[in-house]
């Protein structure tokens, strides 16, 4: 999947400036819908790309990693990716910022 913001339309999601997997999950029809996820990377193998905060890309996975059988939560100290990429007590990726005090298990956009 590509995002870009070229077409005049702004684009409010950043690559992650420190990743190791990338992931999504699509949802067709809302709450109920058909879902579809992918997540490569992690536990899926392949060659991360990295370029700062603009560029993020995983080649040649030599699989694809499981996907959440449920809604990621919060708190639970497990990663549930793609919709997590940290959690309380499990937040090497970005140590200290994740899940405490109310905050998403998600790492904070850099500054």
């Amino acid at each position: 999947m590509k995002i870009s913001g070229k077409s005049d339309q702004p684009v409010d999601i950043v690559p992650p400036n420190t990743g190791s997997f990338v992931g999504f999950v699509l949802t067709i029809n809302g709450a109920g819908g058909d879902d579809y996820c992918v997540n490569f990377g992690g536990a899926a193998g392949g060659q991360i790309i990295e370029s700062g905060n603009s560029r993020f890309v995983v080649k040649k996975p030599t699989s694809e990693a499981t996907c959440p059988s449920g809604p990621a939560v919060c708190g639970d100290g497990v990663i549930q990716t793609p919709a997590e990429d940290c959690d309380v007590g499990n937040d090497g990726a970005c140590p200290g910022l994740c899940g405490s005090t109310g905050l998403a298990c998600t790492c904070p956009p850099p500054t």
